[in-house]
């Protein structure tokens, strides 16, 4: 989405721009910095996590409370394509998140290109959950497919975390909206000066 700065927002002395970065600028640099790290932290842990045949076999074996005979490398192989899916849109919610603090650091807070970022954190952010709820049952699967049939698990579980996930995604869609109403109450002010 292309960015339009404000035009206070595009002379990086103006005395409002300043001072918002006064109030606001370290606490994004931070979330600039720690957004990338999470996606990256995130994708070592998913290639660690499916690499270590033993490792996979005590994960599923006491998430699912049975014995996991084997996971062969397809298995393997598989479940890091299910789980690198689910990781796609959460490095999309990253890259907006990014995008979004990069946006206010140069002063579009209250603008239709900053509700519009924020609108793709909070939709990236729902997709990632909802991936990461739907792969669990799969990777279950998957995970059992080397035991006897009587011995294969397909689980579907939540935890309250999840809740927390989809309730702060939903604020976020919620201040969306928040920012495109301020954006247009301030652009028909504009008109009227």
């Amino acid at each position: 989405m292309p960015y339009a700065p404000s035009p206070a927002a595009a002379d990086p002395a103006s005395p409002a721009l300043q001072a918002l970065r006064a109030r606001i600028g370290w606490l994004c640099h931070t979330l600039r910095i720690a957004t990338p790290l999470y996606a990256a932290w995130v994708f070592v842990q998913i290639v660690q996590h499916w690499s270590d045949t033993d490792h996979l076999r005590r994960f599923y074996g006491g998430m699912l409370g049975i014995t996991i005979v084997d996971i062969a490398p397809w298995q393997q192989l598989s479940g890091f394509a299910v789980h690198f899916l689910v990781w796609l849109p959460l490095a999309a919610t990253a890259l907006a998140v990014w995008r979004l603090f990069t946006g206010f650091l140069e002063g579009r807070v209250f603008t239709p290109d900053a509700a519009a970022t924020l609108r793709c954190v909070a939709v990236w952010g729902m997709g990632a959950e909802l991936a990461d709820l739907l792969s669990r049952p799969a990777l279950s699967a998957l995970a059992t497919l080397g035991n006897a049939p009587h011995g294969r698990a397909l689980a579907v579980f939540f935890s309250p975390q999840d809740l927390l996930n989809v309730i702060f995604l939903a604020g976020f869609l919620a201040l969306a909206h928040v920012f495109k109403v301020a954006a247009d109450i301030a652009d028909e002010n504009s008109s009227f000066v």
